[in-house]
């Protein structure tokens, strides 16, 4: 904690660490992520900020904002070495996307067989073969109204 703002320290694997910039906070120069980065790691690790529906809204800001690089996102989201972030992404942009950014053409092809967890944090009960995921009923509902 410094001040009143708490801070969670989180380790990360090697060759995670990228996308960053330093920023001087008073004599202490610390790295933060670069918007991009920060879009990756939330994929990857949901609970960072709270489950995947706070990913979701997070994302939808980030691809209508000056930020959104979406061809950098997916070659981060390679160095990450983490095939869940394609799930989840994919899971994401045909859930709640009317048209795929064309950056995402092949997504599929980046997934791996097994199935993972789309939200950790919750109940996942429901596969999702198209994405390898298993979804909350709540997920699926919405979905299937893409469909």
């Amino acid at each position: 904690m410094h001040g009143s703002t708490k801070f969670r320290i989180k380790t990360i694997k090697e060759g995670r660490n990228f996308g960053t910039k330093a920023v001087w906070y008073g004599s202490t120069k610390v790295k933060i992520s670069d918007p991009t980065k920060t879009i990756v790691d939330i994929f990857d690790d949901p609970k960072l900020v709270g489950g995947m529906s706070v990913v979701y809204d997070i994302f939808k800001e980030y691809s209508e904002s000056d930020y959104c690089d979406f061809e950098l996102l997916r070659r981060y989201a390679k160095k990450m070495k983490n095939k869940t972030v394609f799930k989840r992404l994919g899971f994401i942009i045909d859930t709640k996307f009317d048209s795929p950014p064309e950056e995402f053409e092949g997504l599929k092809e980046e997934i791996s067989a097994g199935y993972s967890k789309f939200d950790p944090q919750i109940t996942n009960t429901i596969i999702i073969e198209k994405w390898k995921l298993k979804v909350p009923v709540s997920w699926k509902r919405e979905y299937d109204r893409k469909e």
